[in-house]
């Protein structure tokens, strides 16, 4: 289904601290938003399928701007696991097939657990956006479960979660859309596993209202029924992937896994605002700490980032771009101020505003951040031993050979 609608703020977002705040709430439960109002409104279910992967990131262009990503393929390492492997964008952009041909053959099941382990099993749910632009995301994730000893079965058929757009319309069909994916998931398995921070959000949100309105639920369930499905609130548990990997494989396991310690690197841990608010069930929603625990047990330093759960403006950059560029300038400044070698993102959208956008930014504030922007799978999955190419290294745009080359020179010394 193709997104073409954006989230409407009506008001200003109300502050308590200035550092640590909540500072979005748009998925809180049954905010009061005008709908948009359409002539038509197709049946339930029509047209909801998963869309061309190669017209995705078509539609994200704004009319008269030029494309912002373009799918890169990274190349093989050359110097062992920390070896040069970003590719620079070619002016004629990738070759139709290129992505396919680099691109892991979708399996339900990720390969053989370390030995020793036992086989941790979850429903894998990744989203539009790992198929797509973030695809450096789904990479590092299935290469990291693999040598944790976590089984990724990708559930079948799986729809778009719709991100903010969905709820804009009307909270029936947004929620049966959603909830769809839940009713998919393999009787044997009782949790699934989101990458991504909005469909982490609205799979927890749509399980936790039919929980609590059994109404709503029963009228989910009759649209389920149109297409042979039916959910029972409560019976998948959601998960975000950094709760699992902190909470259910834990600092021991993690810590033995480690080949190549992070020492002397220093990161920026973003949380952005949708993973810990408003169900903030596995860390705290205004000085969370999961990622900056694990970043320690591999060895880094962790900076102190007061702004780490703060909003990158999400799709801002399509609304009003002085207002989006003004809150992407303040997460990269303060990631500057405290000389951060690297920021980590655990979310599509932030991964995107702050590295696609850093150029524009610079223009628009005279500023030269030239800050790497990646995923916390790729640096967990260096810090196990993986070869970068394996983890996606080589599609940012902002390079992240500075942190790989700093890496490589200390274990080299």
């Amino acid at each position: 289904m193709v997104l073409r609608f954006v989230l409407l703020l009506h008001e200003p977002l109300p502050e308590t601290h200035p550092d640590h705040r909540y500072h979005v709430r748009t998925q809180a439960d049954r905010h009061p938003r005008q709908c948009v109002r359409r002539h038509r409104r197709p049946r339930l279910g029509q047209n909801v399928h998963r869309s061309a992967r190669s017209l995705r990131p078509k539609l994200r262009a704004r009319i008269g701007q030029p494309l912002l990503l373009v799918q890169q393929t990274a190349v093989d390492a050359e110097d062992g696991p920390l070896g040069d492997v970003h590719v620079q964008s070619r002016p004629d952009g990738p070759h139709p097939d290129e992505d396919q041909e680099h691109r892991p053959v979708a399996s339900h099941h990720s390969q053989s657990p370390p030995v020793g382990r036992c086989v941790v099993k979850y429903a894998y749910y990744p989203g539009c956006s790992l198929e797509c632009n973030s695809a450096a995301y789904d990479l590092s994730v299935r290469a990291v479960s693999d040598q944790l000893g976590i089984e990724l079965r990708e559930i079948d058929d799986w729809n778009c979660c719709g991100a903010t757009e969905y709820f804009s319309q009307d909270e029936l069909t947004a929620c049966s859309v959603i909830a769809r994916n839940l009713a998919l998931v393999d009787n044997d398995l009782d949790q699934m596993v989101a990458p991504c921070a909005a469909c982490y959000l609205n799979l927890k949100k749509v399980d936790t209202l039919m929980q609590e309105d059994q109404e709503l639920g029963s009228k989910i369930n009759e649209c389920l029924a149109a297409g042979n499905l039916h959910y029972d609130a409560g019976r998948v548990r959601v998960r975000h992937l950094l709760d699992l990997i902190v909470n259910d494989i834990g600092e021991t396991a993690i810590r033995d896994k480690i080949k190549q310690p992070l020492e002397g690197l220093r990161v920026a841990c973003y949380y952005g605002c949708q993973i810990v608010r408003p169900y903030s069930d596995f860390d705290d929603p205004e000085q969370p700490q999961s990622l900056d625990n694990l970043c320690k047990w591999l060895g880094a330093e962790v900076v102190d980032y007061p702004v780490k759960a703060h909003c990158c403006g999400g799709h801002m950059t399509q609304i009003s771009e002085p207002q989006a560029f003004e809150l992407i300038r303040r997460l990269l400044q303060n990631a500057k101020d405290y000389e951060a070698d690297v920021i980590l993102c655990m979310c599509p959208m932030c991964q995107l505003n702050l590295d696609a956008y850093q150029s524009r930014v610079n223009s628009y504030f005279n500023t030269n951040f030239n800050i790497p922007i990646i995923f916390f799978t790729q640096l967990l999955g260096v810090a196990m031993g993986i070869e970068p190419r394996k983890l996606g290294f080589g599609k940012e745009i902002v390079s992240a050979e500075p942190v790989l080359r700093k890496l490589k020179a200390a274990a080299a010394g």
